[in-house]
């Protein structure tokens, strides 16, 4: 299998955290033998696992989504589709995610083999009261679950729309 990789977001305490991330995450990717390429659109530099190309400034503004998905958007439209189409190469799935997340043992609940590849695999958040959540998503006036922006696994067959 073959996976890109998208590292994006500010830096914040990536030097520190860094560790597991390759050792939970690349390290369980690469023991099935997926085959990795890395993406990084960040406010500084980060070195990743075959790192095939990055962006270290702000996204653009765009109306109704939030920088740190701005940030997936470009990585995939300036980074990963440029680098696809000039190696002639596809990938399988996409792992989305930031630099300030904390990995732990056994964080893929699932080998690459059941991931669901009609569908977006992403981590949920449930809000049970209200909350002033408008730069994100507005005010949730009741519980609420919604789509956290820090993980996500895209099949290929549907990351043209994911990402667009």
């Amino acid at each position: 299998m073959k996976i890109c990789i998208l590292m994006c977001g500010l830096k914040r305490n990536y030097e520190e955290i860094k560790s597991t991330l390759h050792d939970h995450l690349i390290s369980d990717l690469q023991s099935q033998n997926a085959e990795i390429d890395s993406f990084v659109h960040c406010d500084k530099p980060i070195e990743l696992l075959n790192l095939r190309g990055a962006i270290t400034e702000d996204p653009e503004k765009y109306e109704n989504i939030t920088i740190q998905i701005a940030r997936f958007h470009e990585c995939y439209h300036k980074l990963v589709l440029p680098y696809m189409n000039k190696h002639k190469i596809e990938y399988d799935f996409f792992v989305c995610t930031r630099p300030d997340n904390i990995y732990f043992e056994k964080c893929l609940k699932r080998t690459i083999c059941e991931w669901d590849k009609n569908k977006i695999n992403t981590r949920m958040r449930i809000y049970p009261t209200n909350l002033n959540l408008i730069y994100h998503t507005g005010w949730l006036n009741h519980g609420i679950e919604t789509v956290d922006d820090q993980f996500f696994i895209i099949p290929k067959n549907i990351a043209n729309l994911a990402f667009s």
